[in-house]
Formats: structure tokens, sequence, C-alpha cells
């Protein structure tokens, strides 16, 4: 109990948790999408594989950007809110047009997320546990559950989203 006190204490804390989570959970699910948008945009299986390794070697690069431009200003509220609106942008794409310009942008987006994202999530959750608390691991658990929950609610709204794309798509043939 102590620990979900300490997580609702801090504002900054309880919103490193919750966009870490958000982050989490559209990350592993984004990519459940994206193949089978490519392909069904006329992207064949041999440009699949060049892309999603072009795509690596982005996140990798900007990884390393950001370990080595990382500072107190990349690592407060203004990161969360970007963290957030490139998330948001990442997923308006994926739902919006099919063409190939689309879902690469949203890709490129997710990417980002990709890159930024495990360092400054735990970085920013232990920050804002107070020095001093004696919770700090079971904060840093109930955190990694809420990341598995929501990323199961993700996953299982991924599922029904593309089968019902994928239903549109067949009855518009």
């Amino acid at each position: 109990m102590d620990a979900i006190k300490a997580a609702y204490s801090s504002k900054m804390l309880l919103a490193s948790i919750l966009v870490g989570a958000v982050a989490f959970a559209g990350m592993r699910t984004g990519f459940n999408l994206y193949q089978p948008m490519l392909l069904a945009s006329g992207v064949n299986v041999a440009q699949l594989g060049a892309i999603f390794a072009g795509f690596s070697l982005f996140s990798a690069a900007i990884a390393y950007a950001y370990s080595k431009l990382r500072s107190s200003a990349f690592s407060g509220p203004l990161t969360l809110v970007l963290i957030s609106l490139t998330f948001v942008i990442s997923a308006g794409i994926a739902i919006g047009p099919d063409s190939e310009l689309a879902i690469v942008c949203a890709i490129l987006c997710h990417q980002i997320i990709r890159a930024v994202y495990p360092s400054l999530s735990v970085y920013l959750i232990n920050v804002n546990i107070a020095a001093n608390s004696s919770s700090r691991t079971t904060i840093l658990s109930l955190a990694a559950l809420l990341r598995s929950l929501i990323a199961a609610l993700f996953s299982f709204g991924m599922a029904l989203f593309a089968d019902d794309r994928t239903n549109h798509h067949l009855s518009l043939s």
C-alpha cells in the first residue's frame, strides 16, 4: 500500500509510470500492424526486410544521439510530452491512410520512441521515487505490472482493429 501512496504522491512519478506503460504497450503492439499494412500496400517481403533493417539502424542512431545529448532538459516533463505526442502521431498515421509513406512515417515515429523509451522510462521512474523510500522495488514492480497490463489491453485492441480492418478491406474487394 505504501508503494501506491508513494506513486500517487508524485505527479511526475505517476506520469512517468503511465507514459512509460503506454509507450511500452505501443511499441509491443505497433509492429503487429506495420508488417501486414506494408504488405497490403504492395511492399514485397524482400523490401520489407530492408525497410525494417533500415528502421533498426535509424533507431540505433537515435538511441546513440539521445545518450550523448541527454541532460536534465531531456529527462523531464518535456520529454514525456514529446514521447506522448510522437506516440499519438504514430498511432494517427497508422490508423489513417494506407499509403506506404504514411506507414513509413508511423514507423519512424515508433522507432524514435523505441530508441528513447527504455533508458528514459527507468531513469524517470527512479529519479522520481523519493530517495528515502523503502518502497522503491515495489514501485518498480508495480510499474512493470502496469506496463504488462496495458500491453495486454493494447494487444487485444490491436487484434480487434486489425481484424476489423482486414474485414473492411475484404468487403471492398
